[in-house]
């Protein structure tokens, strides 16, 4: 998904950010050191890919709102793109902000094939 969201949409880095508490009620199996060790050794060739661990640092439950504001805020000049697996595109609705994020980012969500979500719209 990191390879072919690069590409497609020419992008210059790519935030990788393990949450600290998920926000959907779901249970965490993996500790988060664990999450973070998969992540490093999942990008460690690719100098493009950068580990973040402000929801990590930050505590408490995250929110995708909080973590995109605080990102626009340190890229103002850039255009951020959100990408996610279809499981979170399904639900995206019900997440906390969810109208403010399409305002702040690209959504792209990836099933069968690329969708783009922008303004409350799907494209095939």
């Amino acid at each position: 998904m990191a390879y072919l969201s690069m590409e497609q949409y020419q992008l210059d880095k790519i935030l990788f950010i393990p949450c600290n508490i998920p926000n959907n009620g779901k249970v965490d199996i993996s500790d988060s050191s664990h999450r973070i060790n998969m992540i490093q050794f999942s990008i460690k060739d690719e100098p493009r890919f950068e580990l973040d661990l402000r929801e990590i640092k930050r505590g408490g439950v995250s929110y995708t709102i909080d973590t995109i504001s605080e990102i626009e805020q340190e890229y103002k000049d850039d255009a951020l793109f959100l990408i996610m697996g279809y499981d979170e595109v399904k639900s995206f609705e019900k997440w906390k902000d969810y109208q403010k994020i399409y305002e702040k980012a690209f959504l792209i969500g990836f099933w069968r094939g690329l969708i783009i979500l922008k303004k409350m719209s799907i494209i095939t």
